[in-house]
């Protein structure tokens, strides 16, 4: 069976290198076409291969089919590595792609991100510089002396008035932005003055209490009315005094009364006065903004 098995091979070889010489050159082997010569060996050929087939061993064709199997399998395995590689790389593709988008997503947040941070640096800078511009320095209230320019003007007036009852004021301490000066004149009349910041006077303020006789109560108005003098020199003194008296007389007048405030302004400055049977009689001048 080996020898048939081997002859009909080896027919099969020839029989196919014939067909093409036969394909060629029919002429060679007496056929008139070429459509016959390749009906002829084909079907020569066939044959062959039939008894190669049937005068195969069983052992032969177990192996044989044993290799095709083995080959089939592994044709299926490299089919699923294949199939599973090209699973992993699509899988691997929109992985990627999904990083990507994330990537993209992400970096369009933090471009907002530090647009919005930008633009309300910006507008915080643009509201700086807004209240920077806005801002304007508000002056101190001031009488326009200091207290030393105060003190110094008032002697020199009450020196010029020669008058036995009105003592020259003393050196004025200021505690905090208050300075205090009791007993004028060793009457009971006080003064107490507030300072801005600038070291200038703000307010001004007598404060009389009871007094003995009308001597006492001519010396309490005198120290009021140098005082409106010296204040707003530009003003005629006549009009500062007669405001002075009229505010005062008012005040007195209404003693008894719950409300008993009066005030007038003369050139910047509110000139006020109020009276009361527990706190006497205040004479004020205080700087208008």
């Amino acid at each position: 069976m080996a020898f048939l098995n081997g002859l009909f091979a080896l027919l099969s070889v020839v029989l196919f290198i014939l067909l093409f010489v036969a394909l060629i050159k029919p002429s060679i082997f007496k056929i008139k076409t070429r459509l016959k010569a390749f009906l002829i060996f084909c079907a020569a050929i066939i044959v062959c291969l039939v008894g190669f087939s049937v005068t195969m061993a069983d052992e032969e064709k177990a192996r044989i089919a044993a290799e095709n199997k083995v080959a089939e399998q592994q044709r299926k395995a490299d089919e699923i590595a294949e199939a599973q590689k090209e699973k992993l790389a699509e899988q691997q593709r929109k992985a990627d792609e999904i990083a990507e988008a994330q990537k993209e997503k992400l970096a369009e947040q933090q471009r907002k991100a530090d647009e919005k941070a930008e633009a309300r640096k910006e507008k915080l800078a643009e509201q700086q510089r807004d209240a920077e511009q806005e801002v304007e320095v508000q002056p101190e209230k001031s009488l326009g002396l200091t207290v030393e320019q105060f003190r110094t003007k008032l002697n020199d007036e009450i020196i010029q008035a020669d008058l036995e009852t009105v003592k020259p004021l003393k050196q004025l301490k200021v505690e905090g932005n208050v300075f205090k000066v009791n007993n004028l004149a060793n009457k009971n009349i006080g003064l107490v003055g507030k300072v801005n910041k600038n070291g200038e006077i703000e307010s001004l303020v007598y404060i009389v209490g009871a007094l003995k006789d009308s001597s006492d109560i001519a010396t309490a108005m005198i120290y009021p009315g140098l005082t409106a003098k010296i204040l707003s020199p530009e003003i005629q003194t006549e009009k500062k005094t007669k405001t002075l008296i009229k505010l005062m007389t008012k005040a007195a007048e209404g003693i008894d009364k719950t409300e008993n405030f009066h005030k007038e302004s003369i050139g910047g400055i509110s000139y006020y006065s109020t009276a009361s049977k527990d706190l006497g009689l205040w004479i004020g001048f205080e700087a208008e903004e």
